[in-house]
């Protein structure tokens, strides 16, 4: 029973010394959250339009994140990654996004992306080179 509230206590702890507002400007963590998501997700999901926790770590990353280490990320092993830093590239640096796109355009991993309540499955280099610009339309830098 000690051990046990032992565990309750410390899983508190994040919440009370603020750790978690700290935990979203660690560079690490982001990464981590978005490259083990498995899928592409948009700012609200499911049915009900809940927040989606992983893009809000995108959001996050492209903040804190420069646009090289954006471009660095659209190598990642991680498809959803790929995707996510192509994004974040199509809206901070166009030239950088636009050479990205020169290699994810042979890009046959598939994704699956969830938008509202929608869900569809397709390849990094259809999802990168023309849903973007369809769903999110370009901005100017």
């Amino acid at each position: 029973m000690k051990s046990l509230f032992s565990v309750i206590l410390l899983s508190l702890v994040p919440l009370t010394c603020g750790c978690l507002q700290h935990r979203m400007t660690d560079h690490l963590y982001l990464i981590d959250v978005i490259e083990n998501s498995p899928r592409v997700e948009g700012k609200f999901v499911g049915f009900t339009g809940d927040l989606s926790a992983t893009y809000v770590c995108f959001e996050r990353l492209c903040q804190v994140a420069s646009d090289t280490e954006l471009f660095r990320l659209t190598k990642s092993k991680s498809p959803v990654m790929r995707v996510y830093a192509a994004r974040g590239l199509e809206m901070k640096n166009k030239a950088l996004y636009k050479e990205a796109l020169s290699e994810l355009k042979n890009d046959t991993a598939t994704v699956w992306e969830n938008s509202g309540c929608n869900s569809e499955r397709m390849s990094v280099a259809w999802f990168t080179a023309n849903l973007y610009p369809a769903i999110y339309p370009p901005t100017d830098n």
